[in-house]
């Protein structure tokens, strides 16, 4: 197993400083208290006093002893030397010797003063190092640089010297391999005698059935329907083979979704080529994880198939209404000249009106013009009902895949949309369903017109099904609806702390909040302040200028004024201007690079690979 995990660049500054400590570094590392001021006293000579000083704040901040001048950065002399009665720095060139006597007995007296032990005198300490990583290792974070950073933090701080890299390095990568093995064999000994068979026979060579495993993992290439059903027809083909498995309750999912990335996107011969336990546990990942993430798969590619089908819709009921408006306006034009006729025309005969005004616009003229204008009309609701009843029959298609062939769940605010895709499912013919009895709970306040009559009942099954439709695409948007198994479309209270788990840490969170664990008395509360709160501006409300009440669309609706826009000081425009002065004429490129050179925040980004970048000297 790889253990050379440290760029060189890495290496160099371990245990080293590298740059000048901030201020609150400063404050922590290099402060002596009154019992350091007395141990430095008592060398002779200032230079071996500032030397003392320098030597123990520097174990204390980089974990090691420094054994050269040059390393110490001038900020950390000049703070340390006012310190010791505003000393004068002087040359320290000659106490940082580590093969002079001065500098042996004063790093002998940091040990045995301050507690300080080297790492392999400290058996202890290095078991409870190798706890503490490889409990960061078996919760996923087990990236080599992260864990031999938190190691030497965890160093430091137990006063333990810092060893070569090399050794942390080799230390990390035993623990890697320990909780990878762990891992391994967690999967397999999940698995049952006839899973092991199954997953043995996949990987062999001469039957050919390892073309299977690649098309059980493939997912849909392109966002088309066809693409859609086809995947449907793997998922159909993934449950046949009966593996649908549980994973072992251990196991972190980050590694078990982790190794199932890797099963997924390797080459069936390099599974193959694995050795044991590493081979099983590895299509075993992939066999955990693939049901959920093929439903994921289908899960997305339906909801963009929806949401292309409604988007179609909307664009087809703009055009047809584009392409209609000429018919339209002369419709409205005749009914227009028409009533005005009625309205100022005084001669018009009270008995026998019709037939005066059926000389001047023949009845068959204004019939056509009221029917053009009806076409048009449509309730306010802005659902385009007559585009999509166009495309009936490819989102009967596609949206009783999605409710038949794959496995959906809901939490109670899906409630409506799970009964309303029960219902669907078990009447097939859609058309001819008692819709009558359809439950009306995933019907929209939007839908109600075109869906149900003036008593509240259903009576239009295709407007019923584009409302489930638009229901279901909205409550997976909000993870109402999801996959059951499912990762990425997963019921999100899936990560919620279990019934035990909350009864033993229910205590802390509360104390933590500051509330207590009646929840009767905090509802109570919750609600008195909610009411004092409305009686509050209920009462401020009449004298509040800049508040008032409208009535929009028969309703009472809240209005606030706009406030008043304050004026700018000269000061501050002064301040604008001279700071755009003062920025570089610069591109966007140049100065990025520039914050990398200064702040080196790409340390912060592992490549997945743990490599160090190509591009260097940034």
């Amino acid at each position: 197993m790889p253990t050379s995990f440290l760029t060189p660049d890495q290496r160099n500054a371990f245990g080293r400083f590298r740059g000048p400590p901030a201020p609150e570094e400063l404050a922590r590392y290099f402060h002596l208290d009154g019992a350091d001021l007395a141990t430095v006293r008592q060398m002779r000579g200032r230079a071996n006093r500032l030397g003392f000083a320098i030597l123990l704040g520097g174990v204390r901040f980089t974990g090691r002893f420094i054994v050269q001048s040059s390393d110490v950065p001038d900020e950390v002399i000049v703070y340390i030397a006012d310190q010791l009665d505003k000393m004068v720095p002087g040359n320290l060139s000659e106490y940082f010797d580590s093969s002079a006597p001065t500098y042996k007995r004063h790093t002998a007296l940091i040990r045995v003063r301050f507690g300080y032990r080297d790492f392999h005198q400290a058996p202890d300490a290095g078991l409870g190092l190798m706890r503490r990583l490889y409990g960061f290792c078996w919760s996923g974070e087990d990236k080599p640089t992260r864990l031999i950073e938190w190691a030497s933090d965890w160093l430091i701080s137990n006063r333990i010297l810092l060893p070569g890299p090399s050794t942390l390095e080799r230390l990390v990568g035993r623990i890697r391999e320990r909780t990878q093995g762990r891992l391994w064999q967690a999967l397999v000994d999940g698995l049952t005698a006839d899973q092991r068979n199954f997953i043995g026979s996949l990987l062999e060579q001469d039957n050919g059935s390892i073309g299977d495993l690649d098309l059980l993992r493939a997912r849909p290439l392109k966002r088309r329907q066809s693409d859609f059903l086809r995947h449907l027809d793997r998922l159909d083909a993934l449950r046949d083979v009966g593996l649908r498995m549980t994973p072992p309750k251990d196991v972190p999912a980050v590694h078990l979704e982790r190794l199932a990335r890797v099963a997924r996107r390797a080459k069936p011969s390099a599974i193959a080529a694995l050795k044991e336990p590493r081979r099983t546990a590895t299509v075993a990942a992939l066999f955990y994880t693939l049901e959920a993430s093929a439903q994921d798969d289908a899960l997305e590619l339906g909801e963009a198939l929806i949401a292309d089908l409604f988007r179609e819709a909307e664009l087809a009921k703009a055009n047809h209404r584009q392409a209609q408006q000429r018919d339209l306006d002369k419709a409205v034009l005749l009914l227009r000249d028409l009533v005005d006729h009625l309205i100022t025309d005084v001669a018009m005969p009270f008995e026998n009106w019709q037939s005066a005004l059926f000389d001047q616009w023949p009845k068959a003229r204004i019939e056509d013009a009221i029917s053009t204008v009806d076409t048009f009309i449509q309730p306010d609701t802005g659902k385009p009902v007559a585009a999509l009843t166009a495309r009936w029959y490819r989102a009967r298609k596609l949206f009783f895949n999605i409710t038949t062939r794959i496995d959906l769940a809901g939490s109670p605010g899906g409630q409506d949309v799970t009964e309303a895709m029960i219902w669907l499912r078990d009447h097939p013919d859609w058309v001819k369903a008692p819709i009558k009895t359809a439950p009306t709970g995933v019907v929209s306040k939007s839908w109600r017109p075109h869906v149900m009559d003036k008593d509240g009942v259903p009576t239009d099954s295709k407007a019923y099904v584009f409302a489930a439709i638009d229901a279901w695409h909205k409550a997976v948007k909000r993870r109402d609806v999801f996959a059951a198994p499912g990762i990425r479309y997963a019921d999100p209270r899936a990560g919620l702390m279990q019934t035990r788990e909350w009864e033993r840490s229910k205590g802390v969170v509360c104390r933590t909040l500051g509330r207590t664990l009646d929840s009767a008395t905090e509802i109570r509360r919750l609600a008195n302040e909610l009411d004092a709160t409305f009686a509050r501006v209920a009462a401020r409300a009449d004298d509040n200028p800049d508040l008032r009440f409208e009535i929009e669309k028969g309703k009472p609706a809240i209005v606030l004024s706009k406030l008043d826009r304050l004026d700018e000081p000269e000061s501050l425009s002064t301040l604008r201007r001279d700071v755009h002065n003062l920025m570089p004429r610069a591109g966007i490129p140049d100065i990025l690079l520039e914050v990398m050179r200064r702040t080196e925040f790409t340390r912060a980004f592992t490549h997945l690979s743990e490599r160090p970048p190509k591009v260097q000297g940034f």
